[in-house]
């Protein structure tokens, strides 16, 4: 009997990571598909180049003279299915790349799965000729259906699709048993010495269970939160390794919600680990880190993004997000005195916060000196609260992903612009070192807000889009020459010899 092809392809961003999802979706194939004669192969894409597709943000993209290549390297390999895992940063790459194969081959079915095309399935189905299926939510199943066959497209839970013209949505598919998942990497279909030097990505649970008003991961199927088991976790892990591989990023929100379970993996991690990093997402908002676990997540080969998002009552209200103060701040004096390498995230533009309270977030998160302090500006993802209710809150965003935010009730558009120059600068200061002796100086000596003395600088001329049009001894000049009046404005005019020192090491 002759072989029927389907092929799985993921576009990921020029940066070096081994994206499961494809893989996952194979290795679950694999282990249930009766149907000897499908073959499911894999094809991962790392664009060579990306656009700045919206401010600040860069996403895979593709040349006409690439799409044409990878259209027809897949094309020959005679799939009857095309299967693209979306998320906002490769969706339009992937529509692009769809809608090739699809002029080249109209018999080929194209299928989309992933984030994206689950919160825009009928808008995708509605606006894209070339998509024919939309897998809503978790891929597994609804895939192996897909391909094998053997049901009735109507009667495939999970799914949107196109029929004579007309979209129809079926049921929802009841949430996968997570024991039932085979690993990827435990059955080998991810070449490990090919990819040693990425970043490879594990999943140790499913689903969130917190219900915050700019995520989509707690939506639907995800609304849940889902557990792998402990086992096949520690044996993914010792797997990556064994093998030696450069970085683990572990894509949970919630890695520490159970606090011995959390403490028995890093237990596991640290006793095998030779050089590999590892990448955890945690909470320190919401409940107390024992001090058990605070000393395994300060191994120096852990890092630790930390989601604050916001500090403003109103704010946290609105975006439903469970925040406490005082443990935030316990957790985190307990992961400096253990000298943890941490960065500590905020959004910026989420409504009820304004400018000035940007500025609060940056000087409270500055007090703790962590690693990294990332701020991003809010997208209004697909599905969200904030999404169905954007006019409620004044908001207005770009409609084309990343779906970032124009303004909202409490942030106009020039003070969002103003709060992204201010992080821009900020993040110059403190991840280069430009200027970071003379800044923290000036911030002890006078007791400055950091964020005033970052506004001060804007203010005079000084941000990262004007730095290059200026040599070195026109750039000393202006920082000189506003240092003094910093000085000068706080009555500190006999400290001008010391900075004078600092702005000159500072600058070389």
């Amino acid at each position: 009997m002759k072989t029927k092809n389907a092929t799985l392809v993921y576009i990921s961003t020029i940066e070096k990571e081994i994206h499961p999802a494809i893989y996952g979706i194979k290795a679950y194939a694999l282990k249930y598909i009766q149907d000897k004669n499908i073959q499911i192969l894999t094809k991962s894409i790392r664009a060579k180049h990306s656009t700045q597709s919206s401010r600040y943000a860069l996403y895979p993209s593709f040349s006409p003279q690439e799409v044409q290549k990878i259209g027809m390297s897949i094309v020959r390999q005679h799939p009857i299915y095309v299967g693209f895992s979306t998320y906002v940063w490769n969706v339009e790459a992937t529509l692009l790349l769809a809608q090739y194969i699809k002029n080249l081959d109209p018999n080929i079915t194209i299928i989309l799965g992933g984030a994206e095309a689950t919160y825009n399935a009928k808008k995708i189905l509605s606006k894209e000729k070339c998509v024919d299926v939309v897998v809503l939510d978790e891929g597994e199943l609804p895939f192996l259906d897909l391909i094998e066959g053997k049901k009735p497209i109507q009667t495939i839970q999970g799914i949107m699709y196109k029929n004579k013209g007309k979209i129809i949505h079926n049921p929802h598919r009841n949430i996968l048993d997570l024991t039932t998942v085979p690993s990827s990497y435990l059955v080998g279909l991810i070449d490990l010495k090919k990819e040693k030097k990425s970043a490879f990505i594990i999943e140790t649970s499913r689903g969130c269970p917190f219900k915050c008003a700019y995520c989509s991961y707690n939506i639907n199927n995800y609304a849940k939160l889902r557990l792998f088991p402990v086992e096949r976790v520690e044996k993914e892990l010792a797997y990556l390794l064994r093998n030696k591989v450069n970085a683990i990023h572990v894509v949970d929100d919630n890695f520490n919600i159970y606090d011995l379970r959390a403490q028995r993996i890093l237990k596991m991690f640290i006793k095998d680990n030779n050089n590999t990093h590892l990448e955890l997402f945690i909470r320190a908002d919401a409940w107390q880190i024992s001090e058990q676990l605070g000393n395994l997540l300060a191994n120096p080969y852990i890092h630790l993004t930390i989601g604050v998002q916001a500090l403003k009552k109103e704010t946290l209200k609105i975006t439903q997000r469970i925040h406490k103060r005082h443990i935030l701040e316990q957790n985190l004096y307990l992961l400096n005195q253990l000298k943890a390498n941490y960065t500590l995230q905020f959004i910026i533009g989420l409504p009820g916060d304004t400018y000035k309270d940007i500025k609060n977030d940056i000087n409270w998160a500055y007090s703790f000196h962590p690693q990294y302090i990332h701020l991003q500006t809010l997208r209004i993802n697909p599905g969200t609260l904030f999404e169905r209710e954007a006019h409620k809150f004044g908001i207005t965003y770009e409609k084309k992903p990343p779906y970032v935010i124009n303004k909202t009730y409490s942030m106009t558009a020039k003070d969002l612009k103003k709060s992204e120059e201010l992080n821009i600068m900020f993040k110059l200061f403190y991840e280069t070192g430009f200027l970071k002796k003379t800044i923290n100086q000036l911030h002890l000596n006078l007791s400055l807000p950091i964020s005033n003395i970052i506004e001060e600088l804007i203010l005079a001329g000084i941000k990262p889009v004007t730095l290059f049009m200026f040599d070195k001894k026109s750039l000393i000049f202006l920082i000189r020459n506003k240092i003094k009046k910093i000085l000068l404005k706080n009555n500190q005019k006999k400290q001008w010899p010391l900075f004078e020192v600092l702005i000159n090491t500072d600058i070389i």
